[in-house]
């Protein structure tokens, strides 16, 4: 049986440009994890690891309230479109 073999990496700056220059946004979030991640892991009092985890909380909470009127906006516009008909 014959082996495959294996794709050798090629790094080329030219693709690397182009992906960044396509991928702004995704690749500003990249950044933005990163640098949170490693203040959290390596820099962080553990007053500012409260003020974060507060922060969390209230970002989930407020997920959970925009999903949660945005099902009830759903539900609405099915109740009228049936009215509707």
């Amino acid at each position: 049986m014959e082996e495959k073999k294996k794709r050798e990496a090629v790094y080329d700056p030219e693709a690397q440009k182009r992906w960044e220059q396509k991928n702004k946004d995704k690749r500003g979030r990249i950044n933005r994890k990163s640098g949170a991640k490693r203040f959290i892991r390596e820099d962080a009092t553990m007053d500012e690891l409260q003020e974060l985890k507060s922060l969390i909380a209230d970002r989930e909470n407020q997920k959970i309230f925009s999903t949660h009127k945005a099902t009830q906006w759903c539900h609405q516009v099915r109740l009228l479109t049936d009215f509707i008909k």
